[in-house]
C-alpha cells in the first residue's frame, strides 16, 4: 500500500509540473534552463510539459498495477519497473529537447 501511495503522490506532482509547462509555458522550471541556448522556449515548455505529464501517468498506472497485485514483492517490482520506464523516458524527453536548444 505504501507504494500505491507514493507513486500517486509521485504521478501527482509530475501531473501538475508539467501541466504547468505545457499550458503556461513556463520553460524556466526546466533544470539547467539558460534561455540564451533555446530557439524555442514555448516549444520546449510544452514537449517537456508533455513528456513530465507522461511520467506521471506511468506512476499512476502502476501504482494501479502494483494495488492489484498481493504478491509480497509487488512494490519492489513496480519501483524498480518505474525507475527503468522513467529512465527510457527521460531519454526519450531530452532527446526531444534537442530540437529546440541552438
Amino acid at each position: 500500500m505504501f507504494t500505491v501511495v507514493i507513486l500517486g503522490f509521485v504521478g501527482l506532482l509530475m501531473l501538475l509540473l508539467g501541466f504547468l509547462m505545457w499550458k503556461f509555458h513556463l520553460a524556466g522550471l526546466i533544470a539547467g534552463y539558460e534561455p540564451e541556448k533555446v530557439k524555442d522556449p514555448e516549444q520546449l515548455a510544452e514537449w517537456t510539459g508533455k513528456c513530465l505529464m507522461a511520467n506521471g501517468l506511468l506512476a499512476w498506472l502502476l501504482g494501479l498495477v502494483s494495488y492489484s497485485f498481493d504478491s509480497k514483492n509487488a512494490g519492489l517490482i513496480t519501483v524498480v519497473l518505474f525507475m527503468v520506464l522513467t529512465s527510457l523516458s527521460m531519454s526519450i524527453t531530452l532527446a526531444g529537447m534537442q530540437r529546440y536548444l541552438k
